[in-house]
């Protein structure tokens, strides 16, 4: 027969493993999340690389544009062309 003592003894010990339990699960759930971190980072990395060559390319274009003094469409028309010929194949 379990005295009061032991049932107290008892029911902390399964505290114990529950809280051990608990620790474990939220350890693996921080590591998952870790993962994640990483990947998303790597992908925001990508993003802003890309995100770069698209602002030189923008202006690269604006400076082709502003440099037209001479209204000389058909030659902004070709190296605009160009340009994106450009942009295209590295991409």
């Amino acid at each position: 027969m379990f005295t009061r003592k032991d049932r107290k003894i008892r029911n902390l010990e399964t505290k114990v493993l529950n809280r051990d339990i608990l620790i474990e699960d939220l350890k693996s759930k921080e590591a998952i999340q870790k993962q994640e971190n990483l990947a998303l980072y790597e992908e925001n990395k990508d993003l802003r690389f890309e995100n770069e060559e698209q602002r030189e390319f923008i202006s690269r274009i604006d400076r082709l544009v502003n440099s037209n003094k001479y209204n000389n469409e058909k030659a902004i028309l070709s190296k605009l062309k160009e340009l994106v010929s450009d942009y295209q194949s590295l991409n």
